[in-house]
């Protein structure tokens, strides 16, 4: 799961008593990685027996409540890229309405990272359920194009499962179509 930056230093506590003693009471192993751009979010890694790990989880989401840059921990569940400085008041739109839109049409939450320099790119978090669709709109709208998205293949073996839909989004972020993966061949969408 990610964290917000601001927030290590509750999870940690002082001395790192805190982390030790959620390690100590879900059984589990919980490491920060500090490898990240001031400011960025921070990847925090439960590692440990399925059950040490869900109660590890659960500890970390219950002592930094509600943060919106904390992810759940899901994979394919988070996604962070730059946005360039020029378009940030395009994605929030008049009052914030076009980011809040998007944030209800697609149920995640997004951030934008304002502390950067002049002309400095700005980080865009979005955590929340299967932001695929979420990533095409956002590209049809910055880009004013259309935008087709093919989803990886998905494994059902596999660890990591993707999304699994592909869809094509117009200019005004709207998608078109979808294709839930089951169909193959010519005209599936």
């Amino acid at each position: 799961m990610y964290i917000a930056s601001r927030l290590v230093g509750r999870l940690i506590g002082k001395g790192g008593d805190t982390i030790k003693d959620l390690q100590r009471r879900s059984g589990a192993r919980i490491q920060i990685d500090q490898n990240y751009p001031e400011g960025q979010p921070r990847l925090v890694t439960v590692e440990g027996a399925a059950q040490c790990v869900r109660a590890g989880v659960e500890l970390v989401r219950s002592l930094i409540g509600n943060s919106p840059a904390v992810g759940n921990g899901a994979p394919g569940r988070l996604a962070t890229f730059e946005c360039p400085k020029g378009l940030v008041g395009r994605v929030i739109g008049k009052g914030g309405e076009t980011i809040k839109h998007l944030q209800r049409a697609s149920g995640t939450n997004i951030q934008i990272d304002q502390s950067g320099g002049p002309g400095q790119d700005r980080p865009v978090t979005v955590t929340g359920p299967p932001h695929w669709e979420l990533l095409a709109r956002a590209r049809a709208l910055d880009a004013q194009a259309f935008v087709v998205c093919a989803s990886p293949a998905r494994n059902p073996d596999s660890a990591y499962q993707a999304y699994g839909h592909s869809v094509v989004v117009d200019p005004w972020g709207a998608p078109l179509e979808r294709c839930a993966g089951l169909a193959m061949g010519p005209g599936a969408m």
